[in-house]
């Protein structure tokens, strides 16, 4: 059985033995119609001589069989022996045959070298007749020639001298291969490789791509790697199983599949463009198929199960039974070398960006030659130059302008434009034998015509001024379809009073903030404007502005009435004082908020700790005083930028204790002043204060107590007064003065006592209209 040859694109299946269904190339012409038909197959005999008879050949069985330019390679085997190798000059110049010295087995043969299992060494290559050898590792491949040995190493191939082991090239591959698919075959100066479905032949000495063809590996399946190449030819192995056979000079790839799902290149060689081995059919005769023109070849009067049919150029060679027999192939591979003329121009596809964001942008040119057709396979003559043109419709217009005269491109071309245009272009390609193609469609490119949007956030109304100079920062962002390139900054600063100054400006890049130190009382303005990556500028931002201030406000007024009255609002029936606490401030910038703090004092506890409450709008706080009560409050003032002045002085109000509020009514002797002959204009009623042991003023609870205001008689014939917290004496009050009269007098204590006041009269008599308990 042979294996089945296609071709893509796909022909019509032809017979090339009974059973066997096949897809080829006959010559330029694939063959039609329904079923396929034996006719449609030509077979050839070739004409076979007897190269060398039984007792020309060393003793043993034939079991291999290696042709190259220059030998004639056997592998003989004889019972209980280890295989031996033998050559002879193939051209005829000496034809006696020389054993291999140690080499147990053949494994390969290229040139004058001769690659196998060396006694007592390992794999190794030997060259003929001088016997001069190197081990080589098992991966190493000897390469078409015989010069050169090659491994593979990651990306690259290191190509080695194959005696001396000097290096000779490493030669860059692109891409990573395995030792599975994905290997390399080298030919002297060209190595073959596949990267997923490109078969590419790489320069030896450049490690230049000279060519890049799509193998027919199914899509599915698109891993490869090449399992034959003689510098022209290679057969690529497919992961699928298929085979992809390729010729350099001539576009006309072949699809191989094997009959049996077996391997092609293990019963199958390589040889100038055809396939040479050993039919499997009924016969096994040593055979040649050309996949290109259809044709095979049986070798004529062969016998029957030959050894390994090898070849090499025009000649082939077998062994069978114990003679060595020559073949002419030159009736199957006559016509490989066939070339069509390449009629057809090249075309080009453009690519690149539809819209640009800047004024300079790229277009791209891919130009290939046409592919073979079905009928007509050939390969292309190759791209010999690229042409462009292009027209530009500006900004504001409504019709584009003239094409420009046609000029040459490589695979790419970066141009510019103004902002807003629209430019259109077309490309044509040129081929080495002349064909010029028609100018591909219109691709047009937009440039940005839109200016970018920018926004700017507020600065505070002022700000508080810290040291010499203050940092303030604006910042602003923008957006644009096309991205930013640039801001451009303007800010000035007016000191207070005086006329605005001349902005200053500053190139941003792309920063989106600035921060400059300021001194204090100035009025600080800031506008940004944005420029894209086309050049459209946007309009200058909103102007933001704020005032640096440097001087902290005033308390201009902070009062409450110190002392509330006696009686109160007696007449409405209620004891109780509502001194109101005002308050005011002044700034160069207007005040923004106030701050209080309070304490108080109610019946017999003594001053609370200090109350803050927050920053307010208010000017006064109203407080509610019973009968010996006390309130004090005090105040500061904060500006918009946030300085902050200084506490005010604390204002106290308190209210009074009489005899009939706060005073313990059973203590007190009351009586009008009148009465007591006391002229000093007070209509009221005052407590006469009683001596030790006799009735004594005093309040009707403890309190803590820090002083005591007494509003008393005074006069020619008063006296004094002890006044005590419980039973600690606070302090004497003289009351005698020349004349009649009601004055208030304050004792106080360097420190906080506890307990009832009392007054007791020292010497003479005192009289007491009200008193007030300071805490």
């Amino acid at each position: 059985m042979f294996p089945y040859l296609f071709a893509r694109p796909r022909g019509q299946a032809t017979q090339w033995a009974a059973g066997v269904a096949v897809t080829a190339l006959v010559g330029t012409t694939l063959v039609t119609g329904g079923e396929p038909a034996a006719a449609a197959m030509t077979t050839v005999e070739l004409p076979s001589t007897v190269l060398a008879t039984a007792d020309e050949l060393p003793g043993g069985t034939i079991t291999r069989v290696e042709l190259t330019d220059s030998l004639i390679v056997l592998e003989v085997a004889d019972d209980g022996l280890s295989p031996q190798v033998w050559t002879r000059d193939r051209n005829g110049t000496d034809p006696a045959w020389h054993q291999v010295d140690g080499m147990e087995g053949l494994r390969a043969a290229e040139g004058d070298l001769v690659r196998g299992s060396l006694a007592g060494v390992g794999d190794a290559v030997v060259r003929v007749p001088d016997g001069a050898h190197r081990v080589i590792p098992d991966e190493y491949q000897v390469d078409r020639g015989g010069r050169h040995v090659s491994s593979l190493d990651g990306t690259s191939v290191t190509i080695q001298d194959a005696i001396s082991g000097s290096s000779v090239a490493a030669v860059p591959l692109g891409h990573r291969l395995t030792t599975s698919f994905g290997g390399y075959r080298a030919a002297e100066s060209l190595i073959a490789t596949v990267d997923t479905n490109d078969l590419r032949h790489v320069d030896v000495p450049t490690g230049r791509v000279l060519a890049t063809e799509d193998t027919l590996c199914d899509d599915s399946h698109p891993e490869g790697e090449p399992v034959g190449f003689d510098g022209r030819f290679t057969l690529v192995r497919c992961s699928s199983g298929e085979y992809s056979l390729h010729d350099r000079d001539v576009y006309r790839p072949a699809l191989i599949t094997y009959g049996s799902g077996g391997d092609v290149s293990d019963s199958w060689s390589l040889n100038d463009g055809v396939l040479i081995g050993v039919s499997d059919d009924i016969h096994e005769r040593p055979a040649v198929m050309n996949p290109w023109t259809g044709v095979i070849g049986y070798a004529l009067g062969a016998p029957t199960s030959p050894a390994r049919f090898d070849g090499h150029g025009d000649l082939g060679v077998f062994a069978s039974g114990d003679a060595l027999y020559a073949v002419d192939l030159t009736p199957v591979i006559s016509d490989v070398l066939t070339v069509a003329p390449d009629s057809a121009a090249p075309s080009v596809t453009m690519g690149g960006s539809t819209w640009s964001a800047t004024r300079a942008y790229t277009v791209t040119f891919k130009s290939s030659d046409a592919d073979a057709t079905p009928d007509d396979q050939y390969r292309a003559s190759g791209v010999r130059r690229t042409e462009a043109r292009h027209r530009t419709r500006p900004r504001g217009h409504d019709r584009f302008g003239a094409w420009s005269a046609p000029f040459v491109v490589g695979t790419s071309r970066d141009a510019t434009a103004p902002a807003g245009s629209r430019t259109c272009w077309q490309a044509r390609a040129k081929d080495n034998a002349g064909n010029l193609g028609s100018w591909s469609a219109e691709r047009c490119v937009q440039i940005d015509g839109a200016a970018p949007s920018i926004t700017s956030r507020g600065l505070p109304t002022a700000i508080k001024a810290t040291g010499t100079t203050t940092k303030v920062t604006f910042r602003w962002s923008a957006e644009d379809k096309g991205g930013i390139d640039r801001y451009t900054l303007r800010h000035r600063a007016t000191p207070r009073g005086q006329r605005t100054v001349a902005w200053t400006y500053a190139s941003m890049g792309k920063d989106t903030s600035y921060t400059k130190g300021r001194a204090k009382s100035r009025t600080v303005c800031f506008q940004v404007k944005a420029r894209d990556l086309a050049g459209n500028v946007s309009a200058w931002s909103k102007l933001r502005c704020t005032y640096v201030d440097g001087i902290k406000p005033k308390v201009s007024k902070a009062t409450m009435k110190r002392w509330m009255p006696t009686w109160s609002d007696w007449k409405s029936g209620l004891v109780q004082w509502h001194p109101t606490f005002s308050y005011a401030g002044k700034d160069d910038k207007g005040v923004y908020r106030y701050q209080r703090q309070t304490k108080a004092s109610f019946e017999s506890a003594g001053l609370s700790s200090t109350s803050t409450s927050g920053w307010l709008t208010s000017t006064s706080r109203r407080f509610t005083l019973n009968p010996v009560d006390q309130a004090c409050a005090r105040v500061r003032v904060k500006d918009r930028a946030g300085n902050v002045s200084a506490w005010s002085p604390w204002r106290c109000s308190n209210a009074p204790a009489d005899w009939r509020f706060g005073v313990e009514r059973s203590s007190a002797h009351v009586t009008y002043a009148r009465e007591v002959g006391i002229p000093v204009g007070y209509s009221g009623e005052l407590m006469i204060n009683g001596t030790r042991g006799a009735a004594q003023t005093r309040t009707d609870r403890s309190y803590r107590v820090r002083a005591v205001r007494l509003h008393m008689a005074t006069g020619p014939t008063m006296g004094k007064v002890h006044v005590y917290v419980g039973s600690t004496r606070l302090g004497t009050v003289d009351t005698r003065r020349s004349t009649w009269g009601m004055k208030s007098l304050t004792v106080r204590s360097s420190k906080e006592l506890s307990g009832r006041v009392r007054l007791v009269a020292a010497s003479g008599t005192t009289a007491t209209s009200h008193l007030y308990v300071i805490r």
